[in-house]
């Protein structure tokens, strides 16, 4: 290996490394580039199954992504928290006596990934709304649910009120920190000729 004669430079802002090359690299050649432990580079705090690099040079600006990615994994779970990103978006609102749409749990690290757990875990859910309900399905009624370990890890749930108004729904489970999500019921809309 070639020490490069330029210390790299690292711009966490914007998630980019720079450095000089110590010689001149032939047009599709294979570069490989190596980091101390002690420079500073962290991995993303979002997991992805292949997240991929992108690379430009002073000789072509223009980036080009890497063909292949690397993963970047979970960390240790330390909390429950609700699922509110694109694709498992839990349901906010509702109407008087009716169910909401799903409700997603997870366990998940720091940073809000989801982890599953080692083994099944339950967790208890409660409501700031005394007339708040919790289903599996229609007409199933829980006080808890489940995050199984398989399956992806998330659990889901429906809610029903019989008070309108913005609660706050709670999940703990011991050992984690707790989630709240906050769910508004509106009231019935009468229609009248």
């Amino acid at each position: 290996l070639t020490a490069c004669n330029v210390n790299p430079t690292c711009h966490p802002a914007s998630r980019t490394v720079r450095l000089t090359v110590p010689q001149a690299v032939a047009n599709s050649a294979n570069v490989y580039v190596y980091f101390r432990e002690a420079f500073g580079l962290v991995n993303p705090t979002t997991s992805a199954s292949a997240a991929k690099v992108k690379i430009y040079t002073s000789a072509e600006p223009q980036y080009v992504q890497a063909t292949t990615g690397y993963a970047v994994a979970a960390g240790t779970a330390t909390k429950l928290g609700f699922a509110n990103t694109t694709g498992t978006y839990s349901d906010d609102a509702t109407m008087l006596n009716m169910y909401s749409s799903s409700i997603y749990l997870q366990l998940q690290d720091q940073y809000g990934n989801k982890k599953a757990p080692g083994s099944d875990l339950t967790a208890s859910l409660s409501s700031t709304s005394s007339t708040g309900k919790f289903y599996s399905a229609v007409d199933s009624q829980i006080s808890s649910a489940t995050i199984p370990s398989s399956d992806g890890g998330q659990a889901s749930f429906l809610y029903k009120d019989s008070t309108a108004g913005t609660h706050t729904i709670t999940a703990s489970a011991g050992g984690y920190t707790s989630a709240s999500w906050t769910i508004t019921v509106a009231p019935a809309v009468s229609h009248y000729d």
